[in-house]
Parts: C-alpha cells; structure tokens; sequence
C-alpha cells in the first residue's frame, strides 16, 4: 500500500491535481474583481471590495490590491485589510497582521495610469468557530478617483 493511500486515511484533503472538497484540508477559496478597475470607496473611507464566507476551521487568509491612480491626481496614502467588519470600519485592523498600508511619495507627480502600487496580506491566519464572512478592506485619502484590482483567498490548513 501507498504511503498516499495509508495518510489519506488518517488526513482528509487530495493527493492529486484537482481541488479539495469542502471541509477538506486544502479546500481553497476566492473573490476577486475579474481584472477590472473598481473605483475606491470616497476618500477617508473604508469600503468593502469583496467577500467570502468561511466555515468552522483554521483558514490562511490572503489579500493582494494593485491600486492605478486613474483619474486620482494626488493619493498621499492608502490602506487595505482582511476583516469581519462590513462597510465602514476598521474594527479589529492591526497594522503588520490583518492590514497594510503604502502612499505615494508627496514629491512624485501622478499624472499616468501607468503608475501602480501593489500591497499584500500574505497568510493571515483566521479560526473560526462558526460560518463567517470574511471581507478584503480599502481605504485611502486622495483627490479625484484612482481604482483597484483584488484577490482575496483563503485556504483551510486545519
């Protein structure tokens, strides 16, 4: 018999290329934008860029946001978070664990979408107890409107 065969049978999850099932280690979920820009919330807001709804378990939380001025003319910092809290809020946010932060540095001229600033939450760990929404945060003080493409996902390691 396998070693595969024989861990299977004491660990849940999948030993090939396909995706685990739900309530198995491994199983992987995610919310995104689709590529698209989204505009920020207005500015010095918290807003919600998308969810996803976990189920008892430990889960590795994971956030990714390229942010392109667009029509911003000037974005002296921003923020982005995992959270529990919906709309605006940043309840339970710590800067270094479940959020991050950047800016634009105040002698730089954004005048081009070519211009971008990517921030990550790599593997946040989450324990949940009971089903739960689980919201990718964005925040940011500017002047017009710049915009944002998202990944948030989460993987179940116990």
């Amino acid at each position: 018999m396998s070693f595969t065969k024989i861990l299977s049978k004491f660990i849940s999850g999948t030993p090939t290329n396909d995706d685990a099932a739900a309530g198995d280690l491994g199983e992987y979920l995610e919310s995104t934008n689709s590529g698209g820009n989204t505009n920020f919330p207005s500015s010095g807001t918290w807003g919600d860029m998308g969810s996803i709804n976990l189920t008892p378990g430990d889960w590795d939380v994971s956030l990714i946001v390229v942010v392109s001025p667009g029509a911003a003319s000037s974005i002296p910092f921003m923020f982005i978070g995992i959270s529990t809290t919906s709309g605006n809020s940043s309840a339970g946010l710590v800067t270094g664990n479940n959020q991050a932060g950047d800016h634009w540095r105040p002698d730089s001229s954004i005048v081009s979408g070519s211009q971008e600033k990517t921030m990550a939450i790599p593997n946040y760990r989450m324990k949940i107890a009971s089903n739960t929404t689980v919201y990718a945060k964005i925040d940011g003080n500017f002047t017009g409107t710049p915009v944002y493409n998202y990944r948030l996902s989460a993987r179940r390691v116990r």
